[in-house]
């Protein structure tokens, strides 16, 4: 947004098909006891030191905020809520408004901390009964006199309002369990309770592991795989009717009022219970709180996949949409710099339209050394691209038939450390790479023939994910955007 001044944003944002709202402060009331039922005009924003809300739900265009009041809550984000090109804050809290349109309204919701009854996160909606504001960028914040920003500028995700909260109550609970999480010496233990507590309800695998994985994240857990790996084991034993331990093993080994925490956790994500319930049986339950699986009985939510690109699409969807679903399935697992966000969900659906290019761009992932989540990257990318093929143990020989064949998407990893090894095929495949960014790129090779060895091209095109420490020889690099 260009607008550094309160009339000018309200200006844009009515361009926008939104309804402005001048404030004092964060407070509306200045407007008069009908500030709600009010137009305003671009007069009305030139007052001296007025602040710019805007109203969410119908008045502007189905525009809901997801505001983020704590710090646990926006360490959690990532993990939960869609990819949205409209997020903005402002320093001291970071990204804590994020902006998506929803095809049906909602009440407000405001969940909080059931000790303190401090704020967590609120599920701002054009209410049914009042309307609802936000304040905008640029106003100035009232108590900390900083300036609230746009961190990205574009149009809010269009998504499902039933679908989006339910991730909301997720980021919640997990946001409350991260501020009581207990300290090393007992996180193995709670993480093993939480799956078992989550498996009772009917959560899937997949679903169990990202939440773990979010806590993990937010409480500086440096041993989050391992907690992945025994929530896994955790589930297969709950569902083999193992003892496992759950919700009162939890509330046990939690900071301050255990059970208030956990009954809380249990009323937000209770909603998800009985929609799993639904799809399959739950475990015969010998462990110890078959009786206190009361979030189970609560109403449906929506079905939730990990990749945004696991399953072929039966019938036309939103691009967009999808361009921001790729791009929260990476922010989850991997921080890298802000623009490869931007780069990687194009290059993703540029892989599944491959055949009706003559050019491919390949991407290039560096970093000064080693353990920084390279390879991680690499191992998502394979998930949601179509026929990855990674180079480890291929020969010359199979590597360029493949390609020939197939026009796999190439991963390469650790391309300087097979500078050190295998010559040949270090050759092979850096031809590969400094020719088959287009479509008519190839390698001469022998084939034999009888007794005879005749050349023959093979192709070399193919789209490409690269990742070394350091720089790419020149030739290659100019084919790549490097991250």
């Amino acid at each position: 947004m260009s607008a550094s001044t309160i009339p000018a944003a309200a200006a844009e944002y009515r361009a926008r098909g939104w309804t402005p709202i001048p404030l004092a402060g964060k407070n509306p009331a200045v407007n008069g006891k009908d500030w709600q039922k009010r137009e305003y005009d671009d007069v009305d924003f030139e007052r001296p030191g007025l602040n710019v809300g805007v109203f969410l739900g119908e008045r502007s265009a189905g525009l809901v905020d997801n505001d983020l009041d704590c710090p646990e809550a926006c360490k959690v984000a990532k993990f939960f809520l869609p990819g949205t090109q409209a997020v903005f804050g402002r320093d001291q809290v970071g990204p804590s408004h994020l902006l998506y349109v929803t095809d049906k309204r909602l009440p407000l919701v405001r969940l909080r901390d059931p000790i303190n009854k401090d704020p967590l996160c609120e599920f701002r909606d054009g209410d049914l009964e009042a309307e609802c504001q936000t304040m905008f960028p640029p106003s100035v914040h009232p108590d900390t006199k900083e300036t609230v920003h746009w961190y990205r500028d574009g149009e809010p995700a269009k998504v499902d309002a039933r679908g989006l909260f339910e991730r909301f109550k997720r980021l919640a609970a997990a946001a409350l369990l991260v501020r009581y999480w207990p300290e090393e010496g007992s996180r193995h233990e709670a993480h093993d309770a939480l799956s078992g507590g989550l498996t009772r309800m009917g959560w899937e695998e997949d679903e169990i592991r990202t939440f773990v994985d979010s806590i993990s994240f937010a409480t500086g857990d440096d041993e989050g795989r391992d907690r992945q790996r025994a929530a896994a084991s955790t589930v297969t034993r709950t569902h083999a009717g193992q003892k496992t331990t759950g919700w009162p093993t939890l509330a046990r080994l939690l900071k301050n009022d255990g059970k208030k925490i956990v009954a809380t956790v249990c009323d937000w994500l209770g909603s998800l219970a009985a929609r799993n319930e639904t799809k399959k049986s739950k475990p015969d339950g010998s462990s110890e709180e078959n009786a206190e699986n009361h979030a189970a009985d609560s109403a449906g939510g929506e079905e939730f996949n990990e990749s945004p690109m696991a399953h072929p699409a039966e019938s036309p969807i939103d691009g967009v949409q999808l361009l921001n679903d790729i791009e929260a399935y990476y922010r989850k697992y991997v921080r890298l710099q802000e623009a490869a966000y931007a780069i990687l969900p194009p290059w993703n659906l540029h892989t599944h339209a491959f055949k009706a290019f003559s050019r491919t761009l390949y991407v290039h992932v560096t970093s000064p050394t080693v353990i920084c989540g390279k390879t991680t990257l690499l191992e998502i990318t394979e998930l949601i691209v179509p026929n990855p093929l990674q180079t480890a143990g291929l020969s010359e020989a199979v590597l360029a038939r493949v390609i020939e064949k197939e026009h796999p998407v190439l991963l390469l990893d650790e391309l300087d450390e097979l500078q050190k090894g295998n010559k040949e095929l270090l050759a092979a495949i850096m031809a590969t790479i400094n020719s088959g960014y287009k479509k008519s790129g190839c390698r001469v090779v022998l084939v034999q023939k009888r007794n005879e060895w005749e050349p023959k091209r093979l192709s070399t095109f193919c789209a490409k994910m690269l990742a070394s420490i350091g720089k790419l020889p020149s030739a290659a690099a100019a084919q790549s955007r490097s991250e």
